[in-house]
Order: structure tokens, then C-alpha cells, then sequence
């Protein structure tokens, strides 16, 4: 290889190597309050008295951010530091806390199981996927993509004349909030298997004005007393990969057994693609590194194939199956069923 090749090669690993650095530079500097008291520049003396930090490490953190593209020097004053208009995004966005969880569950959750591929690969012992932090992260996570699913959502067939919907993990309740808002004389029912996230959705269903139409269950869904044929709506928002492959044929069947004549389970799941649209939108790397985060965990599941869930689903006794994309590209879907 010549000079210039492995030049080029080891640009390419820095890039790589910059970019987990990136993570933690960032996440430091949101925890810490840093690029918050950046908003007005400040010199990095000032920085760390106003903040009671360290002046050494404040200075060095500065020029790593500096470094990654987190925060820029200023002329006026001179020598100060603003932050980047990326962060003060990050920020300032009306999905902050989700985007910050995302940060979070890249370095709480996604470094720790990558770490531990190699002996897991050699058969090692897959850890449990628990603990109230990483539930809360997952829903409030799942919230960034809520308008765009709930948008295909109303594509999907049956969806319009649903009257009584059944969240199955209903999580935070956003998808029983915006259905509900839309179709007014629509009733539901959430089913959520932790407590803490169950009386958080109760909350928003009550700060969302639908709480007289809403009610949320705790338990498991497998068994959990509801009224059978009830339900002309079914949903599972990103959850298929909570229950083991061999239980999905009962999975479904419980559900139909729950739907009337002519109903609609929807599930939403994110899809491993090559689709050109998938990849220019940056988003295939990312599904299929979710895929492999849930193969590597005891308790999760991976992402199923589209023919192999379309035949369960036709099997547990629905006539007709199809899918609705959510993201252009297909990395998220409905994949729907009707009675």
C-alpha cells in the first residue's frame, strides 16, 4: 500500500475514533452545564469560577470542544468561547429530552454491550436489558419519531374508523394522545408493564386533555383481564422485540382474539434496509446497529423479517396484511393486519 493509501486509511480510523470522542465531549458539556453558560461567550477563566470547576480542566475540556466542532472562539470578546449552533439546536429543541436521551443511551447502553461483543461472541453471557433508567430512555426516545408514525398511522387501513384502540406498551402515551385528539369520539386503553412510565402517561393524558377517554393498565398484555372482541384498533409502537420469536404466534392470536370483526393491529418497527433513500438519509447504519444491540442482550429480540411476520400474522387468523412506511426508505414501518 503506498503512502498516500494508508495516509488516507488512517484518516479514516481517526474520523472514527473523533467521533466517539465527539460523543463524550458533548455529553460532558450538557451534564456539566457548560454549553449552557456558553449562550453569552465567555473566556475560559470566567467559565470555570462561574461554574465552581476546575480552571485546568475547564481549559482543556475547551480546547477539545474547540477541537470537534462544539464550541468556536470569538473575536468580541477575544479569546472567549460561544457554543456551537449545533448544541445550542440541541438545546433549544422541543425534543431536548429526547435527543439527550438518545446521547445517553449511546454511552449507558449501546458502548457497554458493544464492549462485550467479542466474548459474546465466543459464547459469553448476554446481559438483561433492565432498570428504570434505560426504560425511561427507551420512551422517551421513541417520542422523536411519535408525529411522523402518527402520520402513517392515519394511512393505515381501518385506522379512520377505529372507536376503541388498545396501546399494547403504550409507553408514555403519546400515540393514545394523538389518535385520540384526532378521532374525538374515539376511546382507548394503554397497556404498560412499568408502573413509573405508566403514571407518567397518565399525566400527559391528563395535561393532553384526553384522560376522560383513556385509561392505562400495568401488567403484561399476556395476561392482563380484557374484554374479548372489544377493540377495532390494535397498536405495538416499537415493542415486537420485548417478546421471544416462538411467542409470537400466541402474541397475535391473543391480539386478534381481542379485536372485533373488522379491525387493525399495527405494529411499528424499525427495518435493517440497503435502500438507497435509507442510507443517503444516514439512517441505515443506525437500525442496523440497533438490530445487533438487540441479538446481544439476554432479554431482547431481533428485528424480525417482513415475510416471516406477514405469515405469522396471517396465521394467528387475519385475512390481509400490508405496510405503511413511516420513513422514506422503509427503515420504519407499519407492518398492519386486518380481521
Amino acid at each position: 500500500m503506498s503512502a498516500l493509501a494508508t495516509a488516507r486509511r488512517v484518516r479514516q480510523l481517526a474520523s472514527m475514533l473523533s467521533g466517539v470522542t465527539r460523543v463524550h465531549l458533548l455529553r460532558a458539556g450538557l451534564a456539566l452545564g457548560l454549553f449552557e453558560a456558553l449562550r453569552e461567550p465567555k473566556r475560559e477563566a470566567l467559565l470555570a469560577e462561574s461554574l465552581g470547576f476546575d480552571p485546568e480542566l475547564t481549559a482543556s475540556w475547551l480546547q477539545a470542544a474547540e477541537a470537534h466542532g462544539l464550541v468556536h472562539r470569538t473575536h468580541h470578546p477575544a479569546d472567549a468561547y460561544r457554543i456551537d449552533p449545533f448544541v445550542a439546536w440541541l438545546i433549544d429543541s422541543p425534543d431536548a429530552g429526547a435527543l439527550r436521551a438518545m446521547v445517553d443511551q449511546s454511552i449507558e447502553s449501546y458502548a457497554p454491550l458493544f464492549q462485550q461483543l467479542p466474548e459474546i461472541f465466543r459464547g459469553g453471557e448476554r446481559p438483561r436489558f433492565e432498570g428504570d433508567a434505560e426504560t425511561r430512555r427507551v420512551a422517551e426516545i421513541s417520542r422523536l419519531i411519535e408525529p411522523r408514525a402518527l402520520a402513517a398511522l392515519h394511512r393505515v387501513p381501518g385506522v379512520k374508523r377505529a372507536r376503541m384502540v388498545l396501546d399494547i406498551g403504550c409507553g408514555l402515551g403519546g400515540y393514545l394522545i394523538g389518535l385520540l385528539r384526532r378521532y374525538r369520539d374515539a376511546r382507548g386503553v394503554g397497556i404498560e408493564l412499568d408502573a413509573d412510565v405508566a403514571e407518567q402517561a397518565r399525566r400527559l393524558l391528563r395535561e393532553g386533555g384526553v384522560s376522560r377517554r383513556a385509561e392505562i393498565e400495568v401488567g403484561d398484555f399476556m395476561s392482563l383481564e380484557l374484554p374479548p372482541g372489544a377493540f377495532d384498533l390494535a397498536l405495538m409502537n416499537n415493542n415486537l422485540y420485548y417478546f421471544p420469536p416462538d411467542r409470537h404466534r400466541a402474541l397475535f392470536a391473543r391480539v386478534r382474539s381481542k379485536l372485533d370483526a373488522e379491525a387493525t393491529l399495527a405494529i411499528q418497527l424499525p427495518m435493517p434496509t440497503r435502500s438507497w433513500i435509507a442510507r443517503a438519509a444516514g439512517i441505515a447504519p443506525g437500525t442496523a446497529a440497533f438490530d445487533l444491540f438487540l441479538r446481544g442482550h439476554e432479554n431482547l429480540y431481533g428485528l424480525p423479517e417482513p415475510a416471516a411476520l406477514h405469515a405469522l400474522l396471517r396465521d394467528a387468523g387475519f385475512a390481509s396484511t400490508g405496510e405503511t412506511p413511516i420513513i422514506p426508505g422503509g427503515a420504519a414501518r407499519y407492518v398492519w393486519a386486518r380481521v
